[in-house]
Formats: C-alpha cells, sequence, structure tokens
C-alpha cells in the first residue's frame, strides 16, 4: 500500500488524516459525519486510488464505525477496524518511551 487513511471517528465527527508511506501527509481534516460521502466523493476518489490505499479505523462501543466503513467499502478501499485496545496501549508506549528517553537525556 502506498497511501494510509487514517479516521478517528465519534458520534458527530470524523477527523480524516491521509499519509503516504514516506509520512507525507496529505490531509488531516475534521468533518461532519454526514458530509463524509461527499467528502470521498470529492477529494480522496481521483486522488488515492483504492488498491494503493488502506483506510484504517478505531471501532467504537456505539457502531458510529459501520457508516465510515460502508462508505469506503463501497468506492472499493480496503478497510481494517482496530481494536482501541491496541491503539491505547500503542499510545502508552509511545509516551512511556518519550518519557523515558527525556529521563535519560538529562
Amino acid at each position: 500500500m502506498k497511501y494510509f487513511i487514517g479516521l478517528d471517528i465519534d458520534s458527530k465527527n470524523v477527523q480524516i488524516a491521509v499519509i503516504d508511506t514516506d509520512k507525507k501527509i496529505y490531509t488531516n481534516k475534521k468533518i461532519k459525519g454526514i458530509e463524509l460521502i461527499n467528502f470521498v466523493k470529492n477529494e480522496i476518489i481521483g486522488k488515492f486510488s483504492p488498491k494503493e490505499t488502506l483506510v484504517a479505523m478505531e471501532s467504537t462501543s456505539s457502531s458510529y464505525h459501520l457508516y465510515p466503513n460502508f462508505v469506503f467499502k463501497k468506492f472499493g478501499y480496503t478497510t481494517k477496524i482496530v481494536n482501541p485496545i491496541y491503539i491505547k496501549r500503542y499510545r502508552e508506549y509511545k509516551t512511556f518511551r518519550g518519557k523515558k528517553q527525556i529521563k535519560l537525556m538529562r
């Protein structure tokens, strides 16, 4: 995969970030959930091929992730729904490493 789309989803909004394998950021926008299908049509399709793009999102306890998953699958994108426990552990690990490295530098 050449591009990665990450979605942070809540009850009303979707934060969409698009990066490539070189970590270049193409977009990082917060939109209303209801605007998602138009955003994908206008901003994603044509710029980022479904064959070269992986879409990842955190699963939500209230099923908010189902609509974004449906929208991207409708346009042929490969989607992955990630368990929030893994994301939380990754964030804690990065924070812990960052603090540990700062302490060692002092």
